[in-house]
């Protein structure tokens, strides 16, 4: 779906419906390059990763290239269970920390605040079930 053609026919078709293009984490072609596509403006999907010093740099970079909303994902250190990823026929079945999803499993709120502390961009957290911690997202500013 994101191949060079693929992500100007995606932000044209996403300004034609009125919808935002959402960038997701490591996309296929460099940010800079798809946000220079779309109308309106583009959001990021972030995963905060454990290694603190990239997950900034990929922040940054979907700021200065034009993404207005930093769309970080709270529920991938998780993994659901999928069971085609769990069944092994010689080995263990996996559980969920062990399919490493590269989300770090020990995010926090103080996380988000630091996210916040460098960034000049709305941060909206993906994947919130709760109402309580819906509230406290809005409390922490996302």
């Amino acid at each position: 779906m994101g191949a060079a053609l693929g992500w100007g026919a995606l932000a044209a078709s996403s300004l034609v419906v009125g919808a935002v293009l959402v960038i997701p984490a490591t996309p296929a072609r460099p940010v800079e390059d798809i946000a220079r596509l779309a109308t309106p403006p583009p959001w990021y999907q972030l995963y905060v990763t454990t290694d603190r010093g990239a997950t900034r740099e990929e922040a940054q970079r979907a700021q200065a290239a034009g993404c207005t909303v930093l769309l970080v994902t709270v529920d991938g250190a998780a993994a659901g269970v999928r069971n085609f990823m769990m069944r092994s026929p010689f080995g263990a079945i996996a559980t969920p920390a062990e399919l490493r999803t590269g989300a770090d499993t020990s995010l926090t709120w103080k996380d988000i605040a630091w996210l916040r502390s460098f960034l000049r961009i709305p941060i909206v957290l993906k994947g919130i079930l709760d109402p309580q911690d819906a509230e406290r997202a809005v409390a922490e500013g996302a």
